[in-house]
């Protein structure tokens, strides 16, 4: 494979690249120099910003190019089959690629690669149990560890807990987190199959539509919130799950959020439901449901 190139940074409708055969429009291209073969399997087109494309290969070969349009940023992930070769006029289909959502010479994009579902269910329930036992802990060390005459009076219940319940608490706060962070990992997992109409930042909605979204995320989540917990209480078969959070007499921080699998799982369903139903900013969305719920 020839690794050399004339300058750092090309233009990808550059008519003197070498890669492409630009005889006619629609015919296949010379790959006798194309340092990425258009039989190879697949291959990586990133934008790091606006105005800067790579083309990344499985071998680790990097070749950069430039968009000249800058209105769309984002990372594209696209697949070349080995019975599609590519055409003169690639740059140009690749540059539309960008902008659409269609495929091309079975290219298909992706805007985010969220495409291992149990691995991303790994990742934020790892992140999300070190942030609670942090913030839990220290809020722990402070009331329970570092005891003083000053701390005693605004306790209400005068016994500490014994270890065995803390270590449950603990237990339990983790065991819940696991089905916590189960509906935020599956609709990652659909946003990078391209199944729900989500987006970061402003967005083609506008900051209008940013606005509204606050405020519909805002009374979804804290009117379901509310409902669920309520029914938690009034309705038996709901009673039955919920009533292990209230098992521990004299809570530490850790059982402020020891829930059973389904209290959590329902809880933060709201992260799945509401991409399913609207467009909406996953940004805003995992910020907003994080505060109130």
């Amino acid at each position: 494979m020839d690794t050399a190139y004339q300058s750092p940074m090309a233009r990808i409708n550059d008519v003197n690249q070498p890669c492409l055969n630009h005889s006619t429009p629609g015919s296949q291209a010379d790959t006798s120099s194309f340092p990425v073969s258009a039989t190879r399997e697949s291959f990586t087109v990133m934008a790091d910003n606006a105005m800067d494309m790579q083309m990344i290969t499985d071998t680790g070969y990097e070749r950069p190019f430039q968009f000249t349009d800058g209105s769309h940023q984002q990372e594209t992930i696209v697949r070349v089959s080995s019975s599609h070769p590519l055409s003169s006029n690639f740059p140009d289909e690749l540059e539309s690629l960008s902008q659409s959502k269609h495929d091309l010479y079975g290219i298909t994009k992706c805007f985010w690669c969220g495409n291992n579902f149990f691995l991303t269910w790994f990742i934020l329930t790892v992140i999300g149990g070190a942030v609670l036992l942090f913030l839990s802990g220290i809020i722990f060390y402070y009331y329970y560890v570092k005891l003083s005459y000053e701390k005693c009076p605004q306790k209400s219940n005068p016994k500490y807990p014994s270890s065995e319940t803390v270590r449950m608490e603990i237990v339990m706060m983790l065991k819940g987190l696991s089905m916590a962070t189960f509906c935020p990992s599956l609709a990652l997992y659909l946003m990078g199959r391209q199944k729900f109409n989500v987006y970061c930042g402003v967005g083609n909605y506008g900051s209008g539509y940013l606005v509204f979204s606050f405020f519909v995320i805002w009374l979804a989540t804290d009117f379901f919130e509310f409902f669920y917990h309520r029914m938690g209480y009034t309705i038996d078969v709901l009673w039955d799950v919920h009533k292990f959070h209230h098992q521990f007499y004299n809570p530490t921080p850790f059982a402020v959020i020891a829930d059973e699998y389904f209290d959590q799982l329902v809880r933060a369903s709201p992260l799945l439901l509401l991409p399913a139903i609207m467009p909406i900013n996953m940004d805003l969305l995992f910020f907003q449901v994080r505060i109130y719920v």
